[in-house]
């Protein structure tokens, strides 16, 4: 009975246990509805008023696609490798250094020195050499004119000029009254600097009387016997 059911019809073999052909049968499955549907479709009637419209055309010559000029091979760019991309992660301090032999074994730093400042046994005498450059080249922004007397007594008037200069800054700072200042500030200030009319005034300015003084309000001309202001609670102030 099963080997005449079979006949002319597609089959395969499969299991669901061991997971064999499970893929091909849907494929097979899926064949045959969609060749059911479409027969469904070509044999109804409404197929006739669609036939004319329907036309497929192949072209006759297909050309091959040309390769641009401007077409490069992909490169893949090494990424950059990050210490914790290591698998065996070890801090590698010589691994950075600019020189020939990095990894022999010399320390750096012995007995809170630096070794290096030791190698070089002309290192003084590089070090005068630096200095006297440095002299020459500020005697080179002079001009040769003066003389060592003329050069020192030139030196002495910028320096008494640049103290005037700190002086007039420091006698133009904004005044302070005194009673701003806390008595432990004011100890400080005393001690450190020496008190100038300019910068602390121990007495309140003195009153200017202006020509030009408002007329005086209607309340204002009163004798303040007879007017009283009221105070915030509304009762009349003694």
């Amino acid at each position: 009975m099963l080997i005449s059911f079979l006949i002319e019809r597609e089959f395969v073999f499969m299991s669901t246990e061991n997971n064999i052909n499970v893929d091909e049968v849907k494929k097979i499955a899926c064949k045959k509805i969609l060749h059911k549907r479409l027969e469904k479709k070509l044999n109804s009637t409404q197929i006739d008023s669609i036939k004319s419209r329907i036309q497929i055309v192949k072209p006759s010559v297909i050309h091959k696609q040309e390769e641009s000029l401007f077409r490069s091979d992909i490169v893949e760019l090494e990424s950059h490798k990050f210490e914790k991309d290591r698998k065996n992660y070890f801090f590698d301090d010589c691994e950075k250094y600019v020189c020939e032999n990095k990894y022999d074994i010399i320390p750096e730093i012995y007995n809170g020195k630096n070794i290096y400042d030791f190698i070089d046994t002309n290192a003084a005498e590089m070090f005068e050499k630096i200095e006297n450059d440095e002299n020459s080249k500020n005697t080179l922004r002079t001009y040769d004119i003066f003389t060592k007397e003329e050069r020192k007594y030139i030196e002495t008037i910028g320096k008494r000029k640049r103290e005037k200069e700190i002086l007039s800054s420091f006698n133009n700072r904004a005044t302070i009254p005194i009673r701003w200042i806390d008595n432990r500030v004011k100890n400080v200030v005393e001690d450190v600097l020496p008190p100038k009319p300019a910068t602390i005034t121990h007495e309140k300015p003195p009153k200017i009387d202006n020509e030009f003084k408002k007329p005086l309000r209607y309340f204002e001309k009163r004798p303040k016997h007879i007017f009283r202001a009221r105070s915030k609670k509304g009762l009349r102030r003694k």
